[in-house]
């Protein structure tokens, strides 16, 4: 029985990494330019959900920015979203890296940072059930001390 909680705190381990790693990838560390980026599009992106029959629509927003030395970039990250996060239009503060522009970040929190909300959500709820679980297994496992009155 030891081995439940080990196992809860190795997945609690992982997920809390996977967050540290997503806060680490979204925070933009290095990319030290500003500038403000329009939403010149919403790309569609369709996605199945195991049943055929139901597919759902996914937008997908398309940002350009210009740098300080005048380069117009498009950022297409992958971030899609059903309703969309953004409409055409809309500016958003893009940070990127003067050496290589295309090398940024744009949004706010929500889309910065869901996936490593999600993960260290899941790894602190994971964390505090493998200490639960571990408290649990220690007392079961405690041996049984017979108290002798006192005379």
């Amino acid at each position: 029985m030891i081995w439940i909680p080990r196992i809860f705190f190795a997945l609690a381990a992982l997920f809390l990494a996977v967050a540290g790693l997503a806060v680490w990838l979204s925070s933009g560390i290095g990319l030290t330019a500003k500038a403000t980026g329009t939403v010149i599009r919403l790309e569609t992106s369709y996605s199945n959900s195991g049943n055929t029959r139901a597919r759902s629509t996914l937008y997908c927003p398309i940002v350009a920015f210009t740098t300080a030395t005048g380069q117009r970039i498009e950022l297409d990250r992958g971030f899609c979203s059903s309703p969309a996060v953004y409409d055409v239009g809309e500016s958003v503060e893009v940070s990127y890296d003067p050496d290589d522009p295309a090398d940024a970040v744009y949004g706010g929190f929500f889309t910065r940072y869901l996936v490593a909300v999600i993960f260290g959500a899941f790894g602190t709820l994971l964390l505090i059930g493998a200490s639960i679980a571990w408290i649990l297994v220690r007392k079961a496992a405690r041996p049984v001390r017979e108290v002798m009155p006192l005379r």
